[in-house]
């Protein structure tokens, strides 16, 4: 540099400086045969020995500084001068030999400055001068010669530098470009920059010349850059349109060949006809200008030379004969209608048979010249003249016509028989039936290119197709011409490349424009091989050509390096305290912590020849063994390795160069967290053995008490067995006992009111009756307990005043405690206590406490409701009862299940009672538990929040207790049907008994029977347990309800479930009422009869309001959806005098006894009376409205009579059509005078 020479260390990727040199200017160094450097430093020939580690400094001669150092391929040390002359260094002598002047004889020169020099192979030395070019200084004789000095333009040549490309061919870097000379030829040859050719150098300024390994050039200028020559990019030659004269015209070339003279004729699509002289380099363009000699079109698609003569086939403007010698047109040829004319103007292909038949394929046929006549003959190939593509004669003699739609036809002219080959996926074909181009290798195959199908081959002897596309090696599988070179190589040219099918290796090879093509698209059937093994082929930007012998073979390796490496997407940087301790160049293995697990590598192959034709293969050995391919990507990811060790390898798969071998190989580790290292599992070792020692004594210690406690569980186990099979039967028990209680209960109530003037047995009745009630409440505690065990009992938290709910409780039971004469007393706060709580199950709980509380109490009981605090989220109810005392041990015994204290003083209980108030209060999310005694006395603790949820606000209503009142039902009509279901045929007698007074009964022992019986019976209420075989009362419920034949008839379900949920699950389904068993017999009579009776005052009011809507008896939504669809279907045929019950069942889609016995439950009225009663109403409206007579209106509803009108009228609204028209006009006039009075007013 000019500030010193600097050393560069690639394993640290850094410089240090050459400390003999300092800072000054060394603008060269070269290396002797023994491994000495030879530098110029500040204007000093100086020399340093690696082995002695010595510098040494050569002192000038006469005033003149050294310019340039060259060695030999002898060892000989030349340097050159400022004064222009050459001396040899003579090592052991340790002195210059003589100076020889290198402008002695030369003509006089401006500078005498010797640039620099360069040994030769044969001891000679080529010396580049400022101003007069390249000499030649001949080692042994001392004479210099020169070799060349100025430029075709005369000026003087600034040389810069020497390059041996190969033996004695050098490259001159100059102010005036590159030139290459060939020491023994004497040939020179110049590259320059050439502003209409991109492929020429950018700058003329070459400073500097460098080959690579792969034998690329480099050439360094002062404006352009760096310019690169690549060999392979070299071996096409292209020719292509520029400003120039000399150049091809036109970018699309269609059609190549050669004449007898071996000039080339290249014919264009968009330029014409270009001839090219071998001999003279030169172009000449023809193009039509309307003269009888010029080329008919500029569009040219066919190309055949005979002798002298050029057949030229043209787009659409047919057919020229050109004389080579005179290169003009002679004769032209178009197409007509006579019998021996050309049927087409559009000429595609030309060829001259063995036999010297000239064959023309137009898009209209197959057509035979006929040198003599000088006229045409069609040959038939087919019914209509195909659209030839190609032709081509194979060794036997057969014509192949390509076409682009139907195939290929094989012609045999001896016999004239076509054979066509198609397309068919089914069997072994041609791969499409669109062909571009066909050719006969030398071994005979016939190779097919198509547009879309790939290639395809066929094999003469098997008669069988092959084919290739892109899944098998092609790059396109549109492909245009095939060639074959010496080598039985097949060229094949395709939209995205040229590709070669190497005959040896039956691999494919593909060439693009970063090889040095013009495009990789090429044109169609655009080929041409000459004699001397020459492939031309043309495409879209102008044509290429090359001989492949020139495709010399090389053994270079592509250089395969990593370039960088980083973790967590960060370079690494390169230190001795870090993972990378030397350059990633040359690192062969690098460990990694286990953060560091996540990492990239980057690699390049340095191939510059056609860098992007290369690909690349990797793989990590500890992960996989499969490659994995890349094209454009050089960095590959690794994330999260586990510890271990891998190795990474990466190859290249380069086209240029397929056979590369070298892998490139890094070895990772990745280490393990610290508390996964040796030392750890040492400390984790000692510390189990320890843990071991302890543990086992642990257990052993614990075997004993491990046996005990199976022993217990076994014993726990079997009790809960005993106990969930004791709370089951009992709970089956109090399921079941419920319909029996429900069979004595009803008819001991008739007993009682018959028995009245028996006071003996009145009291008798009472008592079983009480013990009757008894029986039930205590099978009602059972199944709530065991409700609340399985989760089944479900509360819903309404708000209520708990002291009032308190003393309406203290009221039942303080009868009770008088009886015992305790002391009874209820204690609530003077502000109102109001929570969210399930008031059935609070009542139970009080109930039970209070229950149990006046059962063992020997004098007193007490009940304080606390008032809470604002800030509180629960309120506090305590119980106190001085009975017996409760041990601490029993505390929480008391509240298990069947648990009985054993006082022989009192009565026993069921144990059932405050189990099932723990439960239901725990379902609360409150406590309940027993406090301790004070003053001598029990006391219990109720906990319960005041808010939950999910909380629902109910207005608080006064239900009226069981003083039912009898409703009138009119004995004057048929008696109203009731069907009866359940599976106990008890219960069915009961209730038929106590109904069949006032009501027609129906019996069913389950839904499925009672279905039928609806179906065949004008059912008008149904009574049905829910707990039934095969169909229960909710799915019967849910069936009646859904029906529209059903949905109109009242449903009560009876059931022994005491569950606010199971009242809930039913009035979902469409109940109208809900019965818990036991009932009273008096409140179901009450419960039918005002179901009934609201209906009859329904159907009541709608018949007689002359403006109420039908739509006012719907008691449920699917009878309003049922009726307003009824009203809407009579109301659009009021005036059909066809209007009858059948009529509505066609509409209604029902049938007619079905419509009947709908419209029969629902309105009371038949369809006939229906039909009546809407014509009356919708009169009445009409009447209301005012905007009709009488005798209109009842024209409007259908009524044909207006007397018959009147008559029904006043007979279902109790007054004339008159009357109720002046009626209606009385009731307008106060409100018509208060609003005139009103408008006076404002």
């Amino acid at each position: 540099t000019t500030n010193g020479l600097f050393i560069y260390h690639a394993d640290k990727e850094n410089f240090t400086r050459f400390k003999y040199t300092g800072d000054k200017d060394v603008p060269l160094i070269k290396i002797d045969a023994q491994g000495n450097m030879w530098m110029i430093a500040n204007n000093e020939l100086c020399s340093y020995n690696f082995h002695t580690q010595t510098f040494r400094q050569y002192k000038n001669i006469n005033n003149s500084y050294p310019t340039g150092i060259t060695i030999t391929i002898s060892g000989q040390i030349w340097v050159c001068f400022s004064d222009g002359t050459l001396q040899q260094y003579l090592p052991r002598q340790e002195k210059f030999g003589p100076s020889y002047n290198m402008f002695a004889h030369s003509k006089p020169a401006v500078s005498h400055y010797i640039q620099t020099i360069k040994g030769a192979s044969d001891n000679s030395i080529l010396v580049g001068t400022t101003n007069q070019g390249v000499k030649i200084f001949d080692g042994n004789t001392h004479t210099y010669e020169d070799v060349f000095n100025t430029n075709d333009n005369q000026t003087s040549i600034f040389v810069r530098k020497f390059l041996e490309t190969k033996p004695n061919e050098y490259w001159i870097a100059t102010e005036s470009g590159i030139y290459i000379y060939n020491k023994n030829t004497r040939a020179l040859q110049q590259l320059e920059k050439k502003t209409d050719d991109p492929y020429s150098l950018s700058d003329n300024a070459v400073y500097d010349l460098y080959k690579d390994r792969e034998g690329g050039i480099w050439a360094a200028t002062y404006f352009g850059g760096i310019n690169y020559y690549s060999k392979t990019f070299s071996n096409f030659k292209k020719y292509f349109p520029n400003a120039s004269n000399n150049s091809l015209k036109g970018n699309i070339v269609r059609e190549i060949c050669k004449d007898k003279n071996n000039n080339l004729w290249v014919g264009t699509e968009d330029s014409g006809l270009n001839f090219y002289d071998t001999e003279t380099k030169q172009f000449k363009n023809f193009k039509p200008d309307g003269g009888a000699s010029s080329i008919a079109y500029s569009n040219i698609h066919a190309l055949f030379a005979d002798g002298n003569k050029l057949w030229i086939g043209t787009f659409e403007h047919g057919l020229d004969v050109m004389d080579i010698t005179s290169k003009k047109i002679i004769k032209h040829y178009s197409a007509g209608s006579a019998p021996d004319h050309l049927k087409s103007n559009f000429v595609l292909s030309i060829i001259k048979t063995r036999t010297g038949e000239t064959l023309i394929g137009t898009s209209n046929g197959l057509f035979s010249y006929n040198e003599i006549k000088d006229n045409f003959k069609e040959l038939f190939l087919d019914k209509q003249g195909p659209f030839i593509h190609n032709l081509m004669e194979d060794n036997l003699g057969n014509i192949w016509a390509s076409t682009l739609d139907n195939g290929v036809f094989k012609y045999n002219p001896t016999t004239n028989v076509s054979i066509r080959y198609l397309h068919n996926p089914k069997i072994n074909s041609i791969a499409s039936n669109a062909v571009t181009s066909t050719f006969e290798s030398s071994d005979h195959k016939i190779w097919f290119a198509t547009y879309g199908g790939g290639l395809s081959v066929l094999d003469p002897n098997t008669k069988k197709f092959n084919s290739f596309n892109t899944s098998n090696g092609l790059p396109s599988d549109l492909i245009f011409k095939i060639l074959e070179d010496k080598f039985h190589n097949i060229w094949i040219t395709t939209s995205k490349g040229l590709v070669v099918k190497q005959h040896k290796t039956r691999q494919f090879k593909v060439y693009t424009v970063a090889n040095g093509l013009l495009s990789d698209q090429f044109n169609y059937n655009s080929g041409y091989a000459d004699q001397f093994g020459n492939l031309y082929f043309g495409g879209i930007k102008g044509m290429i050509s090359f001989n492949p012998a020139d495709f010399n073979k090389t053994n270079f390796s592509t250089p395969l390096f990593l370039t960088g490496f980083q973790i967590d997407n960060k370079e690494v940087k390169i230190a001795s305290a870090g993972p990378l301790k030397n350059s990633i160049l040359s690192t062969n293995h690098i460990s990694l912590s286990n953060k560091q697990s996540s990492f990239n590598i980057n690699f390049s192959a340095l191939n510059y020849s056609a860098p992007e034709m290369t690909e690349y293969a990797y793989r990590m050995l500890g992960i996989s063994k499969e490659w994995t391919y890349l094209q454009t990507n050089r960095t590959v990811y690794f994330t999260e390795l586990t510890p271990g060790d891998y190795v990474f390898e990466v190859k290249v798969v380069n086209q240029t160069y397929p056979t590369s071998p070298q892998i490139r190989q890094l070895r990772i580790t990745v280490l393990p967290p610290w508390w996964a290292t040796w030392w750890a599992y040492t400390c984790y070792l000692l510390f189990l053995g320890t843990a071991f020692f302890y543990i086992t004594r642990f257990f052993f210690n614990r075997e004993n008490e491990r046996h005990l406690a199976r022993a217990n569980h076994l014993e726990n186990q079997k009790e809960r067995e005993i106990y969930e099979a004791k709370i089951s039967f009992f709970t089956h028990v109090a399921h079941e006992i419920k319909t029996p209680l429900t069979l004595i209960k009803g008819p001991m109530e008739k007993i009682i009111k018959q028995a009245a003037a028996v006071p003996e047995l009145v009291e008798s009745l009472h008592i079983m009756d009480k013990n009757t009630e008894r029986l039930l409440n205590l099978a009602n505690q059972l199944l709530d307990l065991r409700s609340a065990e399985t989760n089944n009992y479900k509360l819903t938290f309404v708000r209520v005043n708990i002291a009032s709910a308190l003393i309406e409780i203290f009221a039942r039971f303080k009868l009770a405690a008088i009886q015992k004469n305790l002391s009874f007393n209820l204690v609530v706060p003077e502000f109102p206590v109001t929570a969210y709580v399930d008031l059935e199950a609070f009542e139970k709980i009080a109930s039970n406490l209070l229950s149990n509380a006046i059962k063992y109490a020997e004098s007193k009981i007490i009940l304080v409701l606390n008032q809470p605090n604002n800030n509180d989220d629960s309120f506090k109810l305590v119980i106190s009862n001085d009975g017996y005392l409760i041990p601490k041990s029993l505390k929480e015994k008391i509240f298990d299940p069947f648990f009985r204290i054993d006082d022989k003083s009192k009565s026993s209980g069921t144990g059932i009672g405050l189990p099932l108030a723990r439960f239901l209060t725990e379902l609360h999310e409150g406590t309940l538990l027993l406090g301790t005694p004070e003053n001598a006395m029990n006391i219990f603790e109720l906990t319960l929040p005041i808010h939950h949820l999910q909380e629902i606000n109910l207005t608080e209503e006064n239900i009226t207790d069981a003083n039912y009142t009898k409703i009138f039902v009119d004995e004057s009509h048929t008696k109203p049907v009731i069907l009866l279901v359940d599976d106990h045929e008890e219960i069915l007698d009961f209730i038929d008994g106590e109904l069949k007074e006032k009501f027609q009964i129906l019996r069913a022992e389950n839904g499925v029977q009672a279905l039928k019986l609806v179906d065949n019976n004008a059912v008008n209420l149904i009574i049905s347990d829910i707990m039934m075989p095969e169909m229960d009362g909710y799915e019967l419920c849910e069936v009646i309800k859904t029906n529209i034949h059903y949905n109109h008839i009242p449903m009560i379900l009876l059931t022994a479930k005491s569950a606010l949920t199971a009242k809930i699950d039913g009035l979902e389904l469409g109940a109208d009422c809900y019965i818990e068993k036991p009932f009273s017999p008096d409140f179901l009579l009450a419960q039918v009869e005002s179901l009934l009776e609201n209906r009859r005052k329904i159907r009541a009011h709608f018949s007689k309001s002359p403006l109420a809507n039908i739509s006012t008896m719907a008691l449920s939504k699917p009878e309003e959806s049922f009726l307003e669809q009824l009203q809407l279907i009579l109301l659009a045929n009021l005036t059909n005098e066809h209007l009858d019950v059948e009529l509505l069942a066609d509409e209604m889609n029902m049938s007619r006894p079905t419509l009947y016995r709908k419209i029969k439950s629902i309105s009371d009225l038949t369809p006939s009376e229906l039909i009546n009663v809407t014509r009356l109403k919708r009169a009445a409206e009409l009447l209301a409205n005012g905007n009709y007579k009488i005798y209109e209106i009842a024209d409007l509803v259908g009524y044909s009579s207006q007397s018959r009108f009147s008559r029904n009228f006043n007979k279902q609204f109790g007054c004339s059509p008159t009357e109720y028209a002046q009626k209606l006009k009385d009731e307008r006039q106060p409100a018509e005078k208060i609003d005139r009075i009103n408008s006076w007013i404002l």
